[in-house]
């Protein structure tokens, strides 16, 4: 009786048992590896997104501003449209203010001194029109823009945007 006890305390895993369990782990981990692969791309492709958005975002807010307080616009003439913006503000010291469209980037100069780009590598204008729109007894004088970003990362669907506003000036 002692050598069948001994046997049965000794039984362990049949080779059947070891080959569904190594199958079984071995499908979670591909889904694992499947769903981390999903994950780290769909975080790349809203990166490229949030840079988009974030560069439009900045840009929309820098043209506010400069257009807020604004005393007069030279560039475009009235109910032209142009690539530049040239604007004047009321008591600001870096007059004129000059926005403009150059190697897919929007830059500012300021007083005829440095130009400096508004956009970063990340993201390349590929349209920018200002409108200057005339005053009429019903509204008061106004620039439209508008303005189309897409990102530059490459592998990744193109994410882009356009912004199209207008701010009319105070007088």
């Amino acid at each position: 009786m002692n050598y069948k006890l001994k046997d049965k305390l000794q039984g362990g895993f049949t080779l059947l048992e070891v080959v569904i369990y190594v199958g079984l782990v071995a499908g979670a981990l591909s889904l694992v590896i499947v769903m981390f692969y999903s994950l780290l791309d769909s975080e790349r492709r809203n990166g490229n997104r949030m840079a988009v958005e974030a560069e439009a975002n900045f840009l929309m807010h820098k043209l506010s501003w400069a257009l807020t307080g604004a005393q007069s616009v030279s560039q475009p003439a009235v109910g032209a449209t142009s690539t530049t913006l040239s604007l004047t503000k009321y008591n600001f010291a870096g007059n004129p203010l000059v926005f403009d469209l150059a190697s897919s980037s929007v830059r500012l100069g300021r007083a005829g001194g440095e130009i400096v780009p508004l956009t970063s590598g990340r993201v390349a204008v590929t349209a920018l029109v200002f409108e200057h729109l005339s005053s009429t007894p019903s509204r008061a004088e106004g620039v439209n823009f508008k303005v189309t970003i897409r990102g530059t990362a490459p592998g990744f669907p193109i994410a882009s945007t356009t912004l199209d506003s207008t701010i009319y000036l105070r007088k």
